[in-house]
């Protein structure tokens, strides 16, 4: 239809089925191999990896602008020239890679006082100098990636939301977000819930998380969305977060169905049930030895540094507390 040639030479197979353990498609006499796992490959510019996670999609970015950094280094120009190619190609450059994932904070600030650093030796500068000199748009405005980063998502998200050809697969992510929480708070309005491990490093959750952070929240009225679960209780998440892996802890509560602190609590909310009879309130029969995550739960619930988390009285989910047998 456009006329354009796909060459098969400079094409790559992207899998992440694991049936066949070396699949292959022939496409124009040509078989393609698919690339390994753990390999990152670049389309319309932007990189992109089979994991879950972006950490070698990260390693590349940071590698490209930390390579650049390098080479303005060791150029003979002026403060003024430097500060130019920062701005005008490093950052850009940075931003349209970025377009898909999220860097960490800690990367961003690390790659920008590293450009800082130059400008500041171009310029004759001592190191000690206050940063706010090289970043004052009034002097030398020279820009920060962690803000850039970040207006750049936040702007993205807001615009795919207002945008009627992306609207909707976007609501459906929120929506699936919202969902992994098992939260009774729009995930849009409050930062006071926790993700899954799986869902926690994703780019939407990060923007979202960032945004709070700004104190920037998202409204839909009058159709509030996404929809939070409904149900008479208190979220799990406000005892799980003062745990030492909340992530990983919160995956393994939405898969025994524990949503509430009630459904862990004796019917006046001042002890914890024990793991054998937590079953009438999850419907869900616990098996096995207690595991390790319930048992620092319990832990984090009777510890005196954990804060006052107010409850509902009379327990909405209390029953009688009886161990469930297996039948012979």
């Amino acid at each position: 239809m456009a006329n354009i040639t796909v060459n098969p030479t400079k094409s790559i197979l992207a899998t992440n089925q694991t049936k066949d353990p070396n699949p292959t498609i022939n496409f124009a006499n040509t078989i393609i191999y698919t690339i390994p796992l753990k390999d990152t490959f670049r389309y319309l510019g932007c990189w992109f990896t089979l994991l879950s996670h972006h950490k070698y999609i990260h390693n590349q970015i940071i590698a490209e602008a930390t390579n650049l950094i390098s080479t303005i280094k060791n150029k003979k120009i002026t403060e003024k020239q430097a500060i130019y190619i920062i701005n005008t190609v490093l950052i850009p450059h940075f931003s349209y890679r970025t377009l898909n994932t999220f860097i960490y904070q800690s990367n961003t600030q690390s790659i920008t006082n590293s450009y800082m650093q130059v400008a500041k030796h171009k310029a004759e500068l001592a190191s000690t100098i206050p940063n706010s000199i090289i970043f004052h748009h009034q002097i030398y405005n020279l820009r920060k990636l962690t803000d850039i980063q970040t207006q750049n998502h936040i702007s993205s998200l807001y615009t795919q939301l207002n945008n009627p050809l992306t609207a909707s697969s976007i609501k459906i992510l929120l929506q699936h977000l919202q969902q992994a929480t098992l939260s009774s708070i729009n995930i849009l309005h409050s930062p006071n819930y926790i993700l899954p491990t799986k869902f926690h490093n994703t780019l939407i959750a990060q923007t979202i998380r960032t945004a709070h952070q700004l104190n920037i929240h998202i409204q839909n009225l009058p159709n509030s969305w996404p929809k939070p679960t409904t149900y008479k209780g208190t979220p799990i998440d406000t005892l799980i977060k003062h745990c030492s892996k909340p992530t990983q802890i919160k995956s393994l509560t939405n898969k025994a169905n524990i949503y509430a602190i009630e459904q862990l609590t004796n019917h006046t909310n001042t002890q914890l049930l024990s793991w054998q009879c937590i079953a009438y309130k999850t419907q869900k029969i616990p098996r096995g030895r207690i595991p390790k995550w319930f048992q620092e739960l319990q832990h984090t619930f009777y510890a005196f540094t954990t804060p006052y988390i107010p409850t509902i009285a009379p327990n909405p989910f209390s029953t009688n507390s009886i161990a469930l047998k297996k039948s012979a």
